[in-house]
């Protein structure tokens, strides 16, 4: 089966705006996109090196620095001595790094899920149940 382009291109347009607005939910919380970003990574692996998460955020080591700064000025991430290198700090979230990006996520997927119930009838919500599979195939790398 084809899919078409402008198929294509509408499916990422939705995908983004559901995106921006699943975002919006964290109003409280004061950091840019690239700390986001760092406290999503150290939500899926536990302990980073500065360096690395650089890398990842393609921003300089400076850029990376004021990021972590402003995180641990907030009291979310903690510094430790990489044991294998004492020259090297390893980064991760702190408890309350920790507490605040559950309750980041379940304000999210409260609102998610109150914006399906509201918006979708029970023929959409299971094909909704069936696409997630789908977008957790495509997302795997």
């Amino acid at each position: 089966m084809k899919i078409e382009i402008q198929d294509i291109s509408k499916l990422r347009a939705y995908i983004f705006k559901i995106t921006r607005l699943i975002k919006k939910q964290n109003q409280d919380l004061l950091f840019s996109a690239t700390e986001m970003n760092i406290i999503g990574h150290l939500d899926r692996n536990p302990q980073s090196l500065p360096s690395d998460l650089a890398a990842l955020e393609q921003v300089s080591a400076q850029a990376i620095s004021q990021c972590l700064n402003n995180l641990e000025q907030q009291e979310f991430i903690l510094r430790t001595t990489d044991p294998k290198d004492k020259r090297k700090s390893l980064i991760s979230l702190s408890k309350n790094g920790q507490l605040k990006l559950s309750q980041l996520k379940h304000t999210r997927d409260m609102w998610l899920q109150k914006i399906i119930k509201e918006k979708l009838n029970e023929k959409e919500i299971e094909l909704l149940n069936q696409i997630v599979p789908v977008f957790e195939k495509m997302t795997n790398q």
